[in-house]
């Protein structure tokens, strides 16, 4: 065979033709198995309204009627509405509310007795013929005390002794009164908290009378004065929320606690209310300051929704 002539030349592409018809979709496959669930996401936090809030003042009514306590810090606040210094709480969310506090009382100035001392003779002497009283101040200022002393004949009780005087900080006097008698009582005023007492009965020897020796814990308060602390709702008293303290002894603090659940609807209030018996005694709430610890707030109160209202 010769050899292969050379190709010719491409010839124009001619016209395309009709696109044919689109045949039947087919039958869909089976669908795939679902994969397995992801992990549920955390569930975001609910805090429901809650309080802690404090008062670091030392608050004494001056009068026996009822008198609002102010709180003067916020330690926590959620959903409840306090104004730093104000006696009033308001409540935005209705609910029922577990509401607790906590109170130092306190009387500071309140008159001391050493109660009746009897002194009957005994094979015809007195057992105590002089009284020694005792005063240290340990406070950082001076303070003012006075010494009343009475003998008692029959049925009358007469002042024999007053004596007013001022200790500087850390002074201690001592004074010594005469006792031969068959019956006295010493009572004692003082301008501080800070200033200790203590009494004992010698006899004619010097010798210290044991049963009429009274230290500072074992002088009684004249009184004795009552403090009470309740809440009040909207302005009203709450009923059977009322708790009271019975003080005998001054600058022994007391603490009052109580515990309640109220029911509150939307911007309701509440407050506490203190009284107090005698308001010359220095009765009140009192905060403390210990070195190297927490302050001692004069009242905590504590506040958290437990449950809305059905």
């Amino acid at each position: 065979t010769g050899v292969t002539g050379v190709t010719g030349v491409t010839g124009v592409t001619g016209v395309t033709g009709v696109t044919g018809v689109t045949g039947v979709t087919g039958v869909t496959g089976a669908t795939g198995a679902t994969g397995v669930t992801g992990a549920t996401g955390a569930t975001g936090p609910i805090i429901l309204p809650n309080a802690r809030i404090s008062d670091n003042t030392t608050q004494v009514p001056g009068t026996t009627s009822p008198t609002a306590i102010t709180l003067s810090t916020n330690d926590e606040l959620h959903g409840i509405i306090h104004p730093s210094s104000s006696a009033v709480i308001t409540f935005p969310t209705a609910g029922f509310y577990l509401i607790t506090y906590s109170a130092e009382v306190n009387v500071d100035n309140g008159v001391e007795t050493t109660g009746l001392i009897e002194n009957t003779p005994v094979n015809g002497i007195r057992p105590t013929s002089t009284f020694t009283v005792k005063v240290t101040n340990d406070d950082t200022i001076p303070a003012a005390i006075e010494i009343l002393g009475f003998f008692v004949t029959g049925t009358t009780k007469t002042l024999y002794v007053q004596e007013v005087f001022v200790l500087a900080p850390g002074e201690v006097a001592t004074r010594v009164y005469f006792a031969d008698l068959d019956a006295f009582e010493f009572q004692f005023v003082t301008s501080s908290q800070a200033v200790e007492i203590s009494a004992w009965g010698k006899d004619a020897a010097g010798n210290l009378v044991a049963a009429h020796r009274l230290v500072p814990a074992e002088l009684d308060l004249i009184g004795p004065v009552d403090i009470d602390i309740w809440v009040r709702k909207n302005g009203s008293d709450v009923s059977n929320s009322n708790r009271r303290a019975i003080l005998s002894t001054t600058n022994t603090p007391e603490v009052v606690t109580a515990a309640f659940i109220i029911e509150i609807l939307a911007f309701d209030t509440i407050s506490f209310i203190q009284a107090v018996s005698d308001a010359s005694f220095g009765a009140g709430i009192y905060a403390f300051t210990p070195i190297g610890e927490p302050a001692i707030p004069s009242i905590i109160v504590t506040i958290n929704k437990v449950s809305n209202i059905f």
